[in-house]
């Protein structure tokens, strides 16, 4: 059963804002550091939301030795008045000569933006005075929430950064990884290996460990393959427009099948489906068999909730149905696109309710009306809801606030043993 949420007068919402997925980009960037044209209270808030997902260090796309660095320009009550584009220049010269990086990515708020901050103006004017790349992204809240905020600075690197250059043939993008996310590290790893099998290149990530040289050369990739509809369609469109390149949207490579069909697909669109076939067939036993060694240890009538953005939200609700578990609410927080939306009523049952964009207060209804959920996978924020009703969450998508230690891949082939062996131990765990 699908239940869309009402709309409400005053809403508690399950998504963090545009600001916080711009931050959330920019630092799955190597050698990038925000710089927050906003004030004291958007940078505060921050720190405390969960946007810099504290993944454990050794897994971090972007290590935090010390505590998280977030510079602002602090705009207050005269520079809402005046204008505050002196401040910017004067901050941005600070920043580059504290921290060297190779990118400066000008982060703006709702207040700069209403009183028109030319900040395209001001990082040309600097630019001359610095030897880096200056990025300006309008995130203001205003404007959206964090999805939005991820994809506008994606989207912001294509207008900015990227120049037309000659296509290198079998050479793919993979657009909209989010790599902050626990497992996105391991998931990059799988998804190469898979292309590199059937004799495909990656050429760029967007966005995780992303350097500003696979910034540069990603439009001589021939064809952006869209890993989340959410985050990586529009840019993915945008880079079509300019410069030229396809872009293919198809199914999501979790768990068995679904690896299989994503990898044919994409290998079809290169005329490699035979070398593909071949691999699959191979594969896919051996995996059937890594997976069977811990089917002894899975507790086939576990009952879980899922909650997550939709292309993560859907991609392991599939993982774990192969894995054998029910699936008893599904909740998407965030608005999904076509292919999520058809993908979401493919996963329509009677036993199951899924529920598209609640607020924190419906969900936690959510949670209490519905019937033996045994545990839920989701956030810090599900953490907050659940809490309330003893189920045990294991935290692993965005955004996160706890220190998570994980290993291992949630895509591919090596995705679905990975999780096959961390819910036989979990599931262990329980019986103890």
């Amino acid at each position: 059963m699908i239940i869309h949420a009402e709309e409400k007068a005053v809403k508690e919402p399950l998504m963090p804002g545009m600001i916080n997925g711009a931050v959330r980009a920019v630092k799955c960037i190597n050698g990038a550091v925000p710089l927050l044209h906003a004030s004291q209270g958007c940078q505060e808030s921050l720190y405390f939301d969960g946007c810099f997902s504290p993944v454990k260090p050794r897994f971090c796309l972007q290590e935090m030795k010390e505590e998280p660095y977030l510079p602002s320009t602090i705009v207050n009550e005269e520079d809402v008045i005046f204008g505050a584009e002196q401040g910017l220049e004067v901050s941005l010269e600070g920043l580059y000569s504290k921290c060297t990086p190779e990118l400066i990515a000008v982060l703006t708020s709702d207040a700069p933006e209403i009183i028109g901050d030319d900040v395209a103006d001001v990082a040309q004017t600097v630019s001359t005075r610095v030897n880096c790349q200056l990025l300006n992204v309008e995130a203001g809240s205003l404007n959206g929430n964090y999805i939005d905020g991820f994809r506008a600075t994606i989207e912001a690197l294509v207008d900015q950064i990227m120049v037309p250059r000659e296509t290198v043939e079998r050479s793919v993008n993979l657009v909209g990884v989010a790599g902050d996310e626990v497992s996105a590290h391991f998931d990059v790893l799988e998804l190469k290996r898979l292309l590199k099998s059937v004799g495909i290149y990656t050429n760029a990530v967007f966005l995780s460990h992303t350097s500003l040289a696979e910034i540069e050369r990603a439009p001589q990739a021939a064809l952006n393959i869209v890993i989340n509809e959410e985050l990586g369609l529009l840019p993915a469109k945008k880079m079509e427009q300019q410069f030229d390149i396809p872009y293919f949207l198809g199914g999501v490579p979790y768990g068995i099948q679904g690896t299989a069909e994503w990898l044919l697909e994409v290998a079809s669109i290169f005329g490699l489906e035979e070398g593909a076939l071949a691999f699959t067939e191979q594969t896919v036993p051996h995996t059937i068999h890594l997976m069977r060694k811990y089917e002894r240890d899975i507790n086939f009538s576990l009952d879980a909730a899922v909650s997550a953005d939709p292309t993560p939200a859907v991609g392991f609700t599939i993982l774990l149905q192969e894995l054998g578990c029910s699936i008893t609410l599904l909740t998407v927080r965030s608005p999904p696109g076509q292919t999520m939306v058809r993908r979401l009523h493919s996963l329509d049952d009677t036993d199951r309710v899924i529920l598209i964009c609640p607020d924190y207060y419906q969900y936690i209804e959510a949670l209490k009306d519905t019937e033996d959920i045994d545990v839920v996978f989701g956030s810090f924020i599900d953490s907050l809801a659940a809490s309330a009703y003893s189920i045990p969450v294991i935290e692993m998508f965005y955004p996160l606030m706890r220190m998570v230690e994980w290993e291992g891949p949630l895509m591919g082939f090596e995705g679905a043993v990975n999780m096959a062996k961390k819910l036989a131990k979990y599931c262990i765990q329980q019986w103890l």
